[in-house]
This record gives C-alpha cells, sequence and structure tokens, in this order.
C-alpha cells in the first residue's frame, strides 16, 4: 500500500503511507538503503529515488525508538541468560518473550529462547524458534554481520538435531547440508557439522 502511495503520487496516502512506514521501518533503514542501491545498480533511478526518499523522511525520534527498543531487547536477554544458568526456566521464558517484544527480530533472543526448549525437551517449539533464528539473519541484510551468521549456523545444526530427534530425516539432512554450505568458517561447530554431513553419505 505504500509503495502504491508513492506510485500513485497522491498526497493524503503519501503522507498516512509515511507514517505506517515510520512505524513499520524505524530498525531497518539499512534494508531501505539496501534496496536503494540494489534498485541503482539495475539502472532503476525513479525507484531508488523513492526509496532513498523513504530513508531520508523517517524521523530521528522514530531512529531513537528503535535503538531504545533493541537496546532493551538485548538487556531482557541477558536477564534471561542468567535465569537460565540458574535453572529458573519460567522467568526466563517471560523475559525473552518480553524481549522479543520490544524487537521481535533480536536473533539473540530468538536463539536464547530455542535453547530454553531444548532445555526443556519441547523439541517442536524449539524447532520452530532455531528455524526462525536463521530466517532473520538471513532476511536481513543488518543482520548478515559475522556474529550473527555465527548465531544463525548454530540455530541450523541445532534445527538438524532437533529434526533427527523427532524422525524427519529427510529434512535433517536437507538442513544439515545448507547449514555447512553456508556457515562461516570461524563457526566453532563446522568441523562437527561436516562430520555428520560425511557419516549421512550426503556431501
Amino acid at each position: 500500500r505504500s509503495l502504491f502511495s508513492l506510485e500513485s503520487g497522491r498526497a493524503p496516502l503519501l503522507t498516512e503511507s509515511l507514517d505506517m512506514l515510520e512505524a513499520e521501518l524505524a530498525a531497518d533503514l539499512s534494508l531501505l538503503r539496501f534496496l536503494s542501491g540494489l534498485e541503482s545498480a539495475a539502472g532503476n533511478t525513479e525507484r531508488a529515488r523513492r526509496l532513498e526518499f523513504l530513508t531520508e523522511n523517517i524521523s530521528p525520534a522514530r531512529r531513537r525508538a528503535g535503538r531504545e527498543e533493541r537496546e532493551k531487547s538485548r538487556q531482557l536477554s541477558d536477564s534471561a541468560v542468567e535465569k537460565m544458568r540458574a535453572g529458573a526456566y519460567e522467568p526466563a521464558e517471560k523475559f525473552l518473550s518480553e524481549a522479543l517484544e520490544q524487537d521481535p527480530r533480536n536473533a539473540e533472543a530468538l536463539m536464547n529462547l530455542c535453547s530454553l526448549y531444548i532445555m526443556q525437551q519441547k523439541k517442536e517449539k524449539a524447532l520452530e524458534i532455531c528455524r526462525k533464528v536463521t530466517e532473520t539473519v538471513y532476511s536481513d541484510p543488518a543482520a548478515r554481520t559475522p556474529g550473527f551468521e555465527l548465531i544463525a549456523s548454530e540455530a541450523s545444526y541445532e534445527s538438524y538435531k532437533l529434526l533427527e530427534e523427532l524422525g524427519r530425516k529427510a529434512e535433517a539432512k536437507e538442513t544439515l547440508r545448507h547449514t555447512v554450505e553456508h556457515a562461516p568458517a570461524s563457526w566453532p561447530g563446522l568441523p562437527a557439522a561436516r562430520k555428520a554431513l560425511g557419516e549421512t553419505g550426503t556431501e
């Protein structure tokens, strides 16, 4: 809807759409810049200009709010880890739920929640969240940092092990292959993942 209003040039819709985009994209300015760069490289100068316009019109207040929410999310996730170490799983889950309310794309909080469910033997829930970790990291250019890629690799490997335990062998093999192919060389689990892949006979 927002992009349509940009195409149409209708002022009332444009104003409303910018408000919507401020709410939705305050934490994703890097994604807008990335898309603008792609459009520019492809020669779509008008689309690139419109995306750059959106980037410039996200208000500073929204940007600050986004940063504050991410910091609050990080603090809550850290508190959850302390509870997990103490074996206090229920408070840990509460902290992680609050962390993800603040920032649904917090890959560390998602990974901690995956680990929490594994500790509780909630395998289906753990699998769902582990997959969400990898989706979050690989779908967001801003999250493709070395640190987050390590987290995504760990989540992908945990997904493989969970699928094995759930008896979903074909999915497990495919997930393991994806893990090895996309993991950075610095990921500590890579040797074990490669060994497991060789043992499945899928290399």
